[in-house]
């Protein structure tokens, strides 16, 4: 179990899941907004796979997958977002650099 993960969400009933059902397979770190996740990345990172929510505060999810890129740019980015719209999903793929995209 050497594989890392890091799985960001502000809502901690769908961190918990995700970390529970991730953590059988890999070593998981979470966080509950972007800014703690992008203090784990700086100080345990690099990781190969972020999880993380698109509708994410200040500094918000786009912002964030940016900042991801930057700091871990092989990392594979999956993003969650609960009721998102298709002009939402398509950006998040074509534009962000998503490798899947999941609704919650």
């Amino acid at each position: 179990m050497d594989q890392k993960v890091l799985i960001v969400d502000g809502d901690p009933l769908s961190l918990a899941y995700h970390e529970h059902v991730l953590s059988r397979h890999f070593r998981v770190e979470t966080a509950q907004s972007a800014a703690q996740a992008l203090d784990i990345l700086h100080r345990d990172g690099p990781f190969p796979v972020v999880v993380s929510d698109l509708f994410l505060p200040s500094p918000g999810g786009r912002t964030f997958l940016a900042k991801v890129r930057r700091a871990c740019p092989e990392a594979v980015h999956i993003v969650l977002a609960a009721d998102p719209t298709p002009e939402c999903i398509m950006n998040a793929v074509n534009n962000q650099n998503v490798f899947g995209f999941f609704c919650k």
